[in-house]
């Protein structure tokens, strides 16, 4: 009987909800569904939106600071600013970096040739013997442009290198003297506060210039590479690490480590359309006469090995799933490299094979080419060299 009850009085809601609305119940449910449907579609069309990348330009030329949503200024507070050199601080993933840039960089700098300071490592020496012997470390002047905390200088001065370290954020400075000089590094590196597309030195004055994860956050990169060029000795080496504008860096980098719930680095800490391109970098190096290649052995990938699984260790954070940092063939995240400015002669020499180039005839030319066929080319060996320090 009460089941009887509840049809009649179902039949009777129905009845009343036709007469109103004009719809039969299967027509009713059918429409829910279907709005449902609906809703869920463009949910995920939302999501999957968030996944292309911001319109970027080509950093080529400069970028306004009103188009990019980028917080520069975190690293001058106190909250971040002391979280440097913190065991489990913001910055522990920059430590665990070092493990692979760190010989890179150091690999690279014994490229430097031709400067008015004389080395006590050569190549030759650096490839046979341990840095780590006093008489065998290099004596190099170098820039840590973007130093922050001091987080590459010190290594490096460890390796023997002078290092100066700007930065544009004096509390950062002040961590990285006070740092220094707890490690009694005083006497190797010097902190300076500055701009990086001011540099307060003079022509010609350093070995070898550094940037690690500096690049993709400036917004003038032509006036930067001028800068760099200006500063940087005739056969001295700037090397550097940054990340890609791909696909894949913007998923990694801005969608998941920006993200509240990963939050490996802080909220806009990067922006996509800072993120640069190996190819832009070595032509805006090369119309300030500082070579890059792009081969393979010389532009080398980064990036991380992760196992969700030590997020079960106890106290474990997000930054506990980055195992280590790998040098990889893979660009398309992160990528380190190095570039070296050219003596005029070799300039002008590489000017005059151009202009001849051009000049020679057509004939000529396809004589050349069938030369250099039958010629066997020669392999750079920095590669063995790079592989060797990493």
């Amino acid at each position: 009987k009460r089941m009887e009850a509840l049809w009649q009085q179902t039949d009777s809601f129905w009845a009343t909800f036709t007469s109103i609305t004009g719809l039969t119940p299967w027509t009713f449910i059918g429409a829910v569904w279907t709005t449902l449907l609906v809703i869920g579609l463009i949910s995920c069309l939302g999501f999957l939106y968030t996944f292309i990348p911001p319109k970027a330009q080509a950093r080529t030329s400069r970028i306004d600071q009103a188009e990019t949503r980028i917080d520069n200024q975190f690293y001058d507070t106190d909250k971040y600013s002391s979280g440097w050199w913190a065991p489990k601080g913001w910055a522990s993933e920059l430590h665990k970096m070092n493990a692979v840039r760190v010989p890179y960089f150091h690999a690279a700098f014994q490229r430097i040739t031709a400067n008015s300071t004389e080395p006590t490592a050569t190549d030759a020496s650096a490839e046979k013997k341990s840095v780590t012997d006093d008489k065998e470390k290099p004596s190099y002047s170098i820039l840590d442009i973007g130093c922050g905390g001091g987080l590459v200088s010190e290594p490096l001065a460890r390796l023997g290198y002078q290092m100066t370290g700007l930065d544009i954020s004096p509390k950062s400075i002040d961590v990285a003297r006070a740092h220094a000089k707890e490690q009694k590094l005083t006497d190797s590196i010097t902190y300076v506060v500055g701009s990086a597309l001011e540099l307060p030195f003079g022509d010609n004055t350093f070995d070898g210039i550094v940037m690690s994860d500096v690049i993709e956050h400036i917004h003038d990169l032509p006036l930067l590479i001028s800068e760099i060029s200006r500063v940087l000795r005739p056969g001295g080496v700037f090397a550097f690490d940054t990340i890609n504008r791909t696909l894949k860096s913007h998923i990694l980098n801005i969608l998941i480590a920006q993200s509240a719930i990963i939050g490996l680095v802080p909220p806009h800490t990067h922006d996509y359309r800072l993120f640069t391109k190996p190819s832009e970098l070595a032509q805006m190096l090369s119309e300030h006469n500082v070579r890059m290649e792009l081969s393979a052995d010389v532009v080398v990938g980064l990036e991380p090995t992760i196992n969700p699984m030590h997020l079960l260790r106890p106290g474990a954070t997000m930054s506990d799933v980055i195992v280590r940092w790998n040098q990889t063939k893979d660009t398309a995240v992160s990528f380190m490299g190095y570039a070296i400015k050219q003596q005029h002669k070799q300039k002008q020499q590489q000017e005059k094979q151009e202009q001849n180039k051009h000049n020679k005839p057509a004939s000529k030319q396809r004589a050349s080419k069938q030369d250099s066929m039958q010629a066997s080319p020669k392999k750079s060996s920095f590669s063995t060299h790079v592989h060797k320090h990493v």
